[in-house]
């Protein structure tokens, strides 16, 4: 590389060490996809076939990111030239040997495998559909589909069980207690029993002895409480609601297997106010003061009144512990039961996928896994296919995909040994890329705490930390360090924190800017939103082409800043519309990651509006938000104008029309269709592309049609036409936009008029006989 970086020899490693099985840190913008493509193409270099490895990464999108990085490497190793990112690795150039293998590896790049982790078990798993116990030709259902389909057999399995036809039924018990709660609990316990098919309860979770530790704790409270000399009011109402729980579980207490609807019962009981605040909490007990003035009140002395609040603290906490761990039970009972009912519903979502020979997410990393297990000839085989398995965003993989990670690139060992990560990996056989503070996809079943298992069992000789990074200036990476260090430290219970190091020294002057916003004196909410926004489209417009930034895709040094080297951050997406119509009016393009939904896009509107007016006539409103929208771009006076002199089947067509050219393809740099005759002068006119704005968007066919009739002489090209012309030249030269087959010429005036669209009513159309 051009520039010495702080963990150049970490980086080399991590690249030429193909002989060895690496976990390798990097952190945000520390150009992990540079690294994996550049290992890939180390092995190439050295003789190993495309087919042999498999790159997997988090998204397909990531995928064939790298794919694409890999193939310019290969490309350019292949032509003898060493691209900047991967130098490290050939400090001396190609050897011819190593170049002659890139020239075989670029000719069978095709054999590389590329994929999600999901598609590499897919790939594990097709050669062998009788040992998987799958259907040969078994399709990957959407995961849309696949929840819609599940969830009408979960909606049938409620309502079998809700029918009445079990007594005394678990689903019927707990829905009829609680029908908002029961049926939520019920749904979240169907979604994690399908995406987690090896999840169990736990074996015994009833016990007849921990009603029996609470009815002793309660009656020990009791006893306490009489033998004092004196009481105390809110003691003795805790104690009485304690007694009251006791009577309330009576029927807990003589049977070892309680019924369900006991259980329910028990576990919906109204939790007094005196022993549970509001979020089901236990109240502590603070009557220290009212304890030593009972104490007074029956002339004791202060010191009796503590050692009575002493003792009935431990009585009443020994109480709340015994009720805890009774609710806990029960819990763990119920839920137990509900899984047990709920297998008829897993197996009938099983049956189903095999019947339709349907495979989901969830199949293939399951399936794949048990064939591993299950089959060690395929397991060897599969090993010998794929001998260097690299994988991109480690820290976001669950146990289950670690573990087929593990019987794949892991050594042979005895069947006795049940941790899978308990296999000795082979040598250069694993490459993980992952940083743990990125660590976010817990919801998806990200375990961090498996990373930490992977990066123990893989030891400290096979770690590698990539520090510098490539994003951000040192100032920002200063404060990160400073402020994450202990956060994220292994003694605050995360998995590590290692500094970055900083290539690039930023600014000497602060790069913050504070912009003035101009408003009225008593501005609304809407107003100021506007006025922000204006002057943020400013400030961007003032930036692009102005201001000199670093490119380092495309190894250009530096360049002047474009439109997307500039990021917009809002807290939310609800006034972003106003940025984007900001920034438009400007000409300036934007591509809007959140904020408006689908049916808050200008497209949508527009199809809508197309559709009302094409579907009633009648409706003008439909047909002028058209023609306002940005599909054609009229200003609101000639809108007006237009709708004022146009007939309602008159609109019809002309949406139609519109609807029409909508779907033309965009216009090039002389016009978006063939002249119509030399007598048509305006259509065979070049005119230059103009910049897209909000009011003026990218030129419509139907806008382009529209403006050419006013650009004849004296005419400014491209200026907005008035309405009343453009309405009156329409109907007489429709012909430029490609939809009237003939034309002829009026006798009086010696202008072109349409056959088809001429002044006045249309004729009648006679059926001919």
């Amino acid at each position: 590389m051009k520039r010495r970086l702080p963990d150049a020899p970490a980086r080399a490693t991590a690249l030429t060490a193909i002989d060895r099985s690496l976990l390798v840190e990097a952190g945000a913008g520390s150009g992990k996809t540079a690294l994996m493509a550049g290992r890939v193409a180390v092995l190439f270099a050295n003789g190993i076939e495309p087919m042999h490895v498999a790159a997997v990464t988090f998204t397909e999108f990531a995928a064939s990111e790298l794919l694409q990085r890999i193939a310019r490497y290969v490309d350019a190793l292949a032509s003898g030239e060493v691209p900047d990112q991967i130098a490290l690795a050939f400090p001396q150039g190609l050897s011819a040997a190593q170049q002659a293998n890139m020239q075989r590896a670029r000719k069978a790049i095709d054999q590389l495998t590329c994929t999600t982790i999901h598609g590499f078990a897919q790939k594990l798993i097709k050669p062998y559909p009788a040992e998987a116990n799958i259907d040969p030709g078994a399709e990957i259902i959407d995961p849309g589909e696949a929840d819609i389909a599940f969830d009408e057999h979960y909606q049938a399995w409620v309502r079998a069980h809700l029918a009445g036809k079990d007594h005394d039924g678990v689903v019927a018990e707990l829905v009829v207690a609680d029908e908002r709660r029961g049926l939520k609990l019920l749904g979240e316990l169907a979604q994690f029993l399908r995406r987690n098919r090896d999840a169990k309860p736990e074996g015994q979770c009833w016990s007849r002895a921990l009603v029996e530790r609470f009815i002793a704790a309660a009656n020990a409270f009791a006893n306490g409480l009489d033998g004092l000399h004196f009481r105390e009011q809110q003691t003795d109402a805790k104690c009485e609601a304690f007694i009251e729980l006791v009577e309330a579980l009576d029927e807990l207490s003589p049977t070892a297997s309680p019924s369900n609807r006991a259980l329910v019962d028990a576990l919906t009981l109204p939790r007094h106010e005196t022993l549970f605040t509001q979020n089901r909490k236990r109240r502590a007990l603070q009557t220290s003061g009212k304890w030593h003035q009972a104490a007074a009140a029956a002339g004791r002395s202060k010191s009796d009144g503590q050692q009575a609040h002493d003792r009935a603290k431990v009585h009443y906490e020994s109480a709340h512990d015994a009720l805890e761990a009774l609710f806990s039970a029960i819990g763990a009972e119920l839920l137990a039961r509900l899984a047990a009912a709920m297998n008829e519903l897993m197996r009938d979502w099983r049956d189903y996928k095999r019947s339709a020979a349907l495979l989901d997410f969830d199949d293939l990393l399951y399936t794949a896994r048990d064939l591993l297990v299950s089959h060690d000839q395929i397991r060897r085989a599969l090993a010998r296919r794929f001998r260097h398995v690299l994988v991109d965003e480690f820290q976001d993989t669950d146990p289950l995909q670690i573990e087929i990670l593990w019987l794949l690139c892991g050594e042979p060992c005895e069947p006795s040994i049940t941790n899978r990560l308990g296999r000795e990996l082979r040598p250069g056989a694993l490459f993980l890329v992952g940083d743990p503070k990125q660590a976010i996809y817990r919801f998806r079943g990200a375990d961090v705490t498996a990373y930490i298992f992977a990066r123990t069992a893989i030891g400290e000789s096979g770690l590698l930390n990539i520090t510098a990074n490539f994003r951000s200036v040192d100032p920002i990476l200063s404060f990160v360090n400073r402020w994450f260090e202990h956060v994220l430290s292994e003694r605050a219970g995360q998995p590590g924190f290692t500094e970055l190091s900083s290539i690039h020294m930023g600014a000497k002057a602060i790069a913050v800017a504070a912009l003035k916003v101009e408003d009225d004196e008593d501005p609304n909410a809407a107003a100021l939103r506007d006025a922000e926004a204006e002057c943020v489209a400013d400030a961007c417009s003032r930036l692009i082409g102005n201001v000199m930034i670093r490119d380092e895709k495309e190894n250009a040094g530096e360049r002047l800043c474009w439109p997307g080297d500039i990021a917009l951050l809002a807290p939310t997406g609800t006034d972003l519309w106003r940025f984007e119509q900001a920034l438009e009016d400007r000409g300036l393009s934007v591509s809007t990651q959140a904020g408006k939904g689908f049916f808050s896009r200008q497209e949508v509107h527009d199809l809508i509006a197309v559709t009302r007016a094409l579907a009633d006539a009648r409706d003008t409103l439909a047909l002028g938000a058209l023609l306002r929208g940005p599909l054609v771009g009229l200003a609101k006076a000639s809108c007006s104008i237009f709708l004022m002199h146009c007939r309602p089947m008159r609109a019809a067509r002309i949406a139609c029309r519109i609807s029409i050219c909508a779907r033309m393809p965009p216009r090039s740099s002389t016009s978006w269709h063939a002249p119509c005759s030399k007598s048509c002068n305006p259509c065979t006119e070049e005119r230059a592309p103009q910049r897209p704005t909000r009011s003026s968007p990218t030129p419509s066919p139907l806008s382009t049609c529209a403006r050419s009739f006013g650009s004849g002489s004296g005419a400014v090209p491209n200026a907005p036409l008035p309405m009343s012309i453009f309405f009156s030249k329409w109907r007489a030269r429709t012909t430029c936009a490609g939809c009237a087959p003939s034309r002829a010429t009026c006798g009086r005036t010696g202008k072109m008029r349409s056959a088809r669209w001429k002044a006045g009513p249309m004729p009648r159309r006679t059926r001919s006989r």
